[in-house]
């Protein structure tokens, strides 16, 4: 099955916005979320996207979270993450267990956020550099040139050529074929367990060569928060807030880019009767040209990209209603489709 995530479809997701996702309709996510920060995960295998400069290839490093956080000082809470987070006073229901799908990633409110956070990534990359300056004086949350200019060069090059390396406690290892990167690992690493197919001991969250999102390793990673530049005082920063997760993205979904269309297609991998396929599903995320001026101005542009999820008096499309008017209540979300139809409307 194809959908097309129009805005027609995104309202019909809204008006059941307080509801969990149903087998053979969208991925099923795990109904006990676990801490990302989880000491455990100190000594899981993972993959970051490092850009040294805007002219070269960036690299592809794998190591132990752990070895990595340490070797590029990255802090302990950079990955892996957990995505977008949902409001949990949004969603919950007091009829409910705390723990139940509606709080976790199984609601449809983390789908629409998810959403709304791609759209506005797309729209944060059409705006003219010379307006994030003034975004940085009016929002907490400003988005940086050089991050615009990096989540522009992914979605232009999704499948950019990376420089794979290895990080152990000791030293950094170079590979020069990106291909057996992962293959060479399983052999200089006998007790690493690939996360494939929900493999509960598993030992890595890393995306192998055959998978559907190898093909598009730069973008997965930048929508799971493990792509990082490095600024002027030669820090490493997180190119984009986390979209997406590691586990969502080997087990759940698929990546593809599309630059001819305004609006995002999810396709079934498994035909029925058929074993099923890991990822479930591909999702296509649009990424046309920019209209010309006279479709969509930079200021629509600019509303949309820096749009604040809460309620407020300056603020035109929130996600979330006030917490005093019904819609709270009956978790009916605000605004997850942009408001020209020029801007790209995808999900994830």
């Amino acid at each position: 099955m194809t959908q097309t995530y129009n805005s027609s479809f995104v309202s019909s997701l809204q008006s059941r916005s307080n509801s969990s996702f149903g087998l053979n309709q969208f991925p099923q996510y795990s109904q006990s979320r676990k801490n990302p920060v989880h000491p455990k995960y100190d000594d899981y295998y993972f993959q970051i996207l490092l850009f040294e400069s805007k002219n070269d290839p960036p690299k592809l490093m794998y190591g132990t979270k752990q070895t990595l956080v340490s070797y590029y000082k990255l802090g302990n809470s950079a990955f892996p993450t957990s995505g977008v987070e949902i409001d949990q006073d949004f969603v919950k229901d007091q009829d409910m267990p705390a723990d139940s799908m509606s709080y976790e990633y199984g609601s449809m409110t983390h789908w629409l956020l998810q959403t709304r956070k791609i759209s506005q990534m797309i729209a944060y990359t059409w705006l003219d550099l010379e307006n994030l300056e003034t975004n940085k004086e009016n929002k907490k949350n400003a988005v940086s040139r050089e991050q615009v200019e990096y989540t522009r060069k992914i979605l232009n090059h999704p499948r950019m050529d990376t420089t794979p390396g290895f990080i152990n406690e000791i030293k950094k290892i170079e590979y020069r074929d990106q291909e057996y990167i992962i293959d060479d690992l399983v052999e200089k690493l006998p007790g690493i367990k690939l996360y494939f197919d929900r493999q509960e001991n598993s030992s890595s969250l890393l995306i192998k060569p055959g998978h559907v999102n190898y093909g598009c390793l730069p973008l997965a990673l930048l929508l799971c928060g493990q792509a990082f530049y490095k600024d002027e005082n030669d820090q490493y920063k997180q190119i984009w807030e986390p979209i997406a997760d590691a586990n969502q993205l080997i087990v759940e979904l698929g990546l593809d880019v599309s630059w001819d269309t305004f609006y995002g297609v999810i396709t079934d991998r498994s035909s029925g009767g058929e074993t099923i396929q890991y990822p479930y599903k591909t999702v296509t995320i649009p990424y046309p040209p920019r209209p010309s001026e006279f479709s969509l101005k930079q200021e629509q542009i600019k509303e949309w990209a820096t749009a604040e999820d809460y309620p407020s008096k300056k603020e035109k499309y929130p996600f979330y209603p006030e917490e005093d008017d019904p819609d709270w209540k009956e978790h009916r979300t605000q605004f997850v489709n942009p408001p020209n139809p020029y801007l790209p409307l995808s999900c994830i």
